[in-house]
């Protein structure tokens, strides 16, 4: 079982990785389109500050040479907080490098723990790179990557999911979270996937199937709302 899980905007800096690994021929193309961007331009494409935009600038420019850190560990958003990634042990490491992806714009489809450089970067954002958008450049990566990890277990939002070819994207395992009123909720989702993520993680799940017996974060399976190849979690009040 695969687990693909997307990146979040708010990035957390810690303790720096001692490893670089080699960029993909994509990122390195995209790098080059944004590194000819100006301070202004960075700033409209980003639709942020200048001030915010010389600090993009900055990453940009030295991104070759910046600190790299955990994937896991830098991503910060509301899901990602929910997953303990201090202290992981050997056994948890293990698990999040042979089942937990991330999905990112940058880098394609990497480990949870990749190390990576601080960006800003997501598909929402219309960059041409070589006549291609971003979802035309990474298809036949993303595809690749499905294809020769099944089963995979979708925890990722439309935006990613569209990445791929619809007839692979099709065949993932997909997860709801609602909250006591069976009603769905964005903070209830990020809270429910991060929560599901963690237990996984914890608990060394490896059959997709045994998912369904899971309780977490005040989550717990419906079955009625659920069906063979998407399972529902609802929360307690």
């Amino acid at each position: 079982m695969k687990i693909l899980i997307p990146t979040a905007k708010e990035l957390l800096p810690t303790l720096p990785s001692t490893q670089r690994p080699p960029l993909s021929n994509q990122t390195q193309d995209i790098l080059s389109v944004l590194q000819e961007k100006t301070v202004e331009e960075l700033a409209t494409f980003f639709h942020i500050s200048y001030d915010r935009a010389v600090v993009e600038h900055n990453r940009i420019q030295s991104f070759h040479t910046a600190p790299c850190y955990r994937a896991i560990t830098l991503f910060n958003g509301l899901m990602y907080r929910q997953i303990n990634r201090q202290n992981l042990s050997e056994k948890e490491i293990a698990y999040l490098d042979k089942h937990v992806y991330i999905t990112s714009a940058l880098y394609g489809i990497i480990p949870a723990t990749a190390p990576i450089v601080e960006h800003r970067f997501d598909f929402a954002h219309a960059l041409q790179v070589n006549g291609k958008t971003l979802k035309q450049l990474w298809k036949e990566h993303f595809d690749g990557f499905a294809s020769s990890h099944q089963p995979i277990l979708s925890l990722l939002s439309s935006e990613f999911e569209q990445i791929f070819s619809k007839e692979i994207s099709q065949q993932f395992y997909t997860c709801s979270f609602l909250n006591h009123k069976h009603k769905t909720h964005s903070t209830t989702s990020k809270k429910g996937r991060g929560g599901l993520v963690n237990t996984l993680i914890t608990k060394h799940i490896t059959d997709i199937q045994d998912i369904k017996l899971l309780q977490f974060n005040g989550f717990s399976y419906c079955a009625e709302k659920s069906s063979d190849t998407h399972f529902c979690f609802v929360s307690q009040p």
